[in-house]
């Protein structure tokens, strides 16, 4: 199943949740950062994702080895938007 999620902007400028990690438009405005990886420790590049504790992302090596073994729907839901949140290849 494909979601499509859409930017949404309440006439008071915020935005459908409240959360910018979570609509693609809004974070790709924010600075790539350098997070802890939640799954190797490792630094990791990327944006925060609301759904991930503060300072913690995926590194690229995890996020190739990760994606092999969970679905889409999953990646998006536990570490946000390939590329956006995390980067599956090195910099």
């Amino acid at each position: 199943m494909n979601i499509l999620r859409v930017h949404v902007e309440n006439k008071d400028g915020t935005h459908h949740s409240g959360l910018f990690q979570d609509c693609q438009p809004c974070a790709i405005n924010h600075p790539v950062i350098t997070l802890v990886c939640c799954c190797c420790h490792a630094p990791a590049r990327g944006r925060q994702w609301h759904n991930r504790d503060t300072g913690y992302g995926l590194c690229a090596k995890c996020a190739q080895w990760i994606a092999t073994r969970e679905t889409p729907e999953t990646m998006l839901s536990n570490y946000g938007h390939p590329n956006i949140n995390y980067f599956t290849q090195e910099n």
